[in-house]
C-alpha cells in the first residue's frame, strides 16, 4: 500500500484525533491468543504524544506528515500513518549543533507490517534533507536522532535498518538513537550502503 503523504492542515484535526484515540484500541479481544489486547507502554506514549499535538503546529520548526490511503474522493481519505519530527539544537560536549529529531511514528494497527513505518521515516528524512539544503547546511553538520522505548523492538529494527545506532540511555525505559547524517540514513534505507 502506497500512501499520499502531506503536511498536516487545520482540517486534519479530526482525522488525527480519531486515528490516535482509537488505535490501538484500549481493549480488543484477540481471537488468536484468546485474550484481551492491551496496548504496550510505548504505544500509549506515542498516542499521548500525538494526542497533545495541536494543528496547525505552533513550533516553528516542527512538522507532522500524515499518510492517507489514496482515494478518488479527498473527503473519503482515511489516515493510515503519521510521523512527527522537529528541528532544533542539541548539545554535544561544549558544542551546540543543529539537530533533527524524529519524535514519533504511528501506523494504524490493521496496517502494521506493510512497510508504512519505513515509508513514514523515508518521507521524514527526505523532508529533513530538503530543509538542511534550504538552510545552506552540509549534511554532516546536522545531528539526526530519535528517542525509542527500550521495549519497542519494531522501531529499533526499523531505525537500525536506516543506519541508526543506540547512543545513550535517556531514562529507565527510553534510549537515544542517532544516525551519522540524513543522507547516510537515506542511503541505508534504499539499500545503497
Amino acid at each position: 500500500m502506497v500512501l499520499n503523504w502531506r503536511e498536516a492542515r487545520a482540517d486534519d484535526r479530526e482525522s488525527l484525533k480519531d486515528f490516535i484515540c482509537t488505535d490501538p484500541p484500549k481493549v480488543e479481544y484477540n481471537y488468536r491468543l484468546r485474550r484481551k489486547f492491551h496496548p504496550r507502554q510505548y504505544e500509549l506514549d506515542v498516542q499521548s504524544l500525538f494526542r497533545n499535538v495541536r494543528i496547525p503546529l505552533t513550533e516553528e520548526n516542527a512538522l507532522l506528515l500524515l499518510g492517507f490511503a489514496a482515494t478518488n474522493d479527498p473527503h473519503q481519505e482515511t489516515l493510515r500513518a503519521a510521523v512527527y519530527y522537529a528541528y532544533g539544537e542539541v548539545s554535544l560536549g561544549d558544542e551546540r549543533l543543529p539537530a533533527y529529531e524524529i519524535r514519533a511514528i504511528a501506523v494504524g494497527q490493521e496496517h502494521q507490517g506493510k512497510g508504512l513505518g519505513r515509508e513514514a521515516l523515508v518521507c521524514a528524512l527526505e523532508s529533513a534533507q530538503a530543509t538542511t539544503q534550504l538552510n545552506g547546511l552540509n549534511d554532516d553538520e546536522i545531528v539526526v536522532m530519535a528517542q525509542i522505548h527500550i521495549d519497542n523492538e519494531p522501531s529499533q529494527h526499523l531505525f537500525q535498518s536506516f543506519g541508526f545506532s543506540k547512543v545513550d540511555l535517556m531514562s529507565e525505559c527510553v534510549s537515544l538513537w542517532s544516525a551519522p547524517s540524513v543522507s547516510i540514513a537515506l542511503q541505508a534505507a534504499h539499500g545503497n550502503l
